[in-house]
């Protein structure tokens, strides 16, 4: 990472800008974030990074588990749900993959003046 100039909106709601730049300022996250996760991470070679497989599985697991320590009743409707989900991951569930685990409004850069995301490239 390194410094870059833009603008940070601080809530996920772009308030300070017209309802057509608020908009094109979403589809450039949007586009920027589909972009992200077309990226092969085996081309990549980031150093240091766990390239883990099965993340649609962990992050099941992880959700049923904060759900059972945190409910005071049996709930079958998400006992179901949670066995749905474990009986029916994606086929590419395997595969590494890039996601960035906290994209939201206030942690991208926006560039200075133009729509669009700031990159440092």
């Amino acid at each position: 990472m390194e410094h870059v100039q833009g603008r940070i909106f601080r809530h996920n709601i772009i308030t300070e800008v017209s309802p057509e730049e608020r908009c094109a300022l979403n589809v450039a996250v949007t586009e920027t974030l589909a972009w992200l996760h077309s990226l092969d991470l085996n081309e990549l070679a980031l150093p240091g990074h766990d390239s883990r497989e099965g993340y649609c599985k962990r992050e099941i697991l992880a959700w049923k588990e904060l759900h059972e320590e945190s409910c005071h009743m049996d709930i079958p409707s998400m006992n179901e749900l949670s066995s749905w989900l474990l009986n029916n991951l994606p086929t590419t569930d395997e595969e590494p993959k890039l996601l960035h685990g906290d994209f939201r409004i206030p942690n991208v850069i926006f560039h200075p003046t133009e729509v669009g995301i700031t990159s440092s490239k």
